[in-house]
């Protein structure tokens, strides 16, 4: 048991850190609320499984296994605090990724603006800056560049 118990928790410390960089650095430079606790969030993950594994080994063999599954489960849902931060902001769909004119447009338009555009799929804001106004000028922006306008919109 305690070698599955090490493979384990190196697969939560991995799947943590994996998560905290990528959606954790999208929360850190949206600035959400809570994103502090991101780097520490693997190895909290890990120490609450060790901690249970050694608890484990007192219970009786009928139950042990059902009790890892839980201990594992249990560390996998603490490495998803990344994502579930992620519930703060909103995703502004786009057709294809921005360029660096329009992204410059963004900036110039909304210099207080916190986003973060990680791939073609869109543009991510936090849920309170948010706004149609918004979310039309980004898309916009998208639309005249693929025009090939160089992404100036309105």
């Amino acid at each position: 048991m305690i070698a599955v118990a090490m493979l384990f928790g190196f697969a939560i410390l991995m799947l943590g850190s994996d998560v905290a960089a990528i959606q954790g650095g999208w929360a850190r430079r949206l600035e959400l609320p809570g994103s502090w606790f991101i780097d520490y969030a693997p190895w909290v993950a890990l120490a609450v499984f060790v901690l249970a594994v050694m608890a484990i080994v007192r219970f009786k063999v009928r139950w042990r296994w059902a009790a890892f599954v839980a201990a594992y489960v249990l560390g996998i849902f603490i490495d998803g605090y990344p994502m579930a931060l992620m519930d703060q902001a909103t995703r502004i769909r786009l057709g294809a990724r921005m360029n660096e004119e329009s992204r410059k447009v963004l900036a110039a338009k909304y210099p207080d603006l916190k986003w973060v555009s990680p791939d073609s799929s869109g543009v991510w804001v936090r849920r309170d800056a948010y706004s149609p106004e918004l979310a039309a000028f980004v898309t916009g922006l998208v639309d005249h560049q693929e025009e090939g306008r160089g992404g100036t919109a309105h």
